[in-house]
């Protein structure tokens, strides 16, 4: 019996073929199943302060400076939103002030309705009263929210203060 040596090349090959197939689709859902969870932990974080820059303000009429009485008011609203914690940083010509505004919030600065500092719920708004003995004249005031634990960008500013 002679056996054809051509045959047992050509299985070879085709097992080989398949082998190679099989570990790219492999290698290749491994790398996918990584890629995918780091895109969606990105996108999940931006989505979170996507479409919000109308949905918190500073409310230009309520915002206002009152030099006798030391004392810078200033108003944020909110519409239709949640947020855990807004950053606010108010500027004079030589200092600025940043804090993070949240509820049951302390700093012997700001004051809000009764003493009791609480970020406005949705569809609201809250008016604080800063301290400004010491800082100088108030030139500006920026907000920046955080949302579902990611800090988002500013969204809304006053850089010209009036009197009040």
């Amino acid at each position: 019996m002679k056996y054809k040596m051509k045959s047992k090349k050509a299985m070879s090959g085709v097992v080989a073929t398949i082998l190679m197939i099989a570990l790219v689709m492999v290698i290749t859902s491994v790398v996918w199943g990584i890629v995918n969870n780091i895109v969606k932990d990105k996108i999940d974080e931006s989505e979170s302060c996507f479409a919000i820059l109308d949905k918190i303000t500073l409310n230009n009429d309520y915002t206002c400076y009152n030099k006798n009485l030391n004392q810078f008011n200033f108003s944020i609203s909110f519409k239709d939103i949640k947020v855990d914690e807004l950053l606010v940083a108010i500027s004079s010509k030589d200092n600025t002030k940043t804090f993070r505004l949240k509820d049951n919030f302390e700093d012997p600065l700001l004051t809000g309705r009764n003493n009791i500092i609480k970020l406005p719920s949705a569809n609201s708004g809250k008016t604080y009263t800063f301290d400004t003995t010491g800082f100088g004249d108030i030139t500006s005031i920026e907000i920046a929210p955080t949302i579902n634990s990611n800090q988002c960008e500013i969204v809304d500013s006053i850089l010209s203060i009036r009197t009040c």
